[in-house]
Formats: structure tokens, C-alpha cells, sequence
């Protein structure tokens, strides 16, 4: 995620422009912890996501799973365009 449109509150990401910060809903918080652990809340979509894969360090690239996750969670749910 974009940190623009995005502020920090009480220990988490806020959403508060979902276009420029290349999301999804106004109100979405979230985290993202060590060792390629996180979450996210979206109130608007009623979704609580927590993630984590264990990987932490080393030489091997870490997959995007993070924004994979999310993308997999919201195409599950929204309409595709002309239905």
C-alpha cells in the first residue's frame, strides 16, 4: 500500500483516501509486523484479515503476499464490472 492518502492513529495505518492510497475502503486500518506478519481491518466490507507466513531475514526474496492476500480477499467479494 501507498502511504499517501493514508495517516497513522493509535498504533496502525488509517485509511483516509482510498484512491491515492491504492485501497479499498475509507476507515480500512492496518499493521504490518516482523517476520512477514499482518492485518487489516475494513469496517465499510465487514473484513477482518490476519496474516502471516513466518519468514523473517535471510537472503531469499520475500513473496508480496501482503498485497496477494489482499487482492485474492477483495476480488472474492466485489462484483466484476458488467454483471
Amino acid at each position: 500500500m501507498s502511504s499517501t492518502g493514508t495517516s497513522f492513529g493509535l498504533d496502525f495505518a488509517i485509511i483516509e483516501d482510498p484512491v491515492e492510497a491504492e485501497s479499498y475502503s475509507k476507515g480500512e486500518y492496518y499493521w504490518g509486523g516482523a517476520a512477514e506478519t499482518w492485518f487489516w481491518i475494513d469496517p465499510v466490507e465487514d473484513i477482518v484479515f490476519v496474516g502471516m507466513i513466518q519468514q523473517f531475514g535471510g537472503s531469499q526474496p520475500v513473496p508480496d503476499v501482503r498485497g496477494k492476500s489482499r487482492q485474492m480477499v477483495y476480488q472474492s467479494i466485489l462484483e466484476p464490472k458488467g454483471v
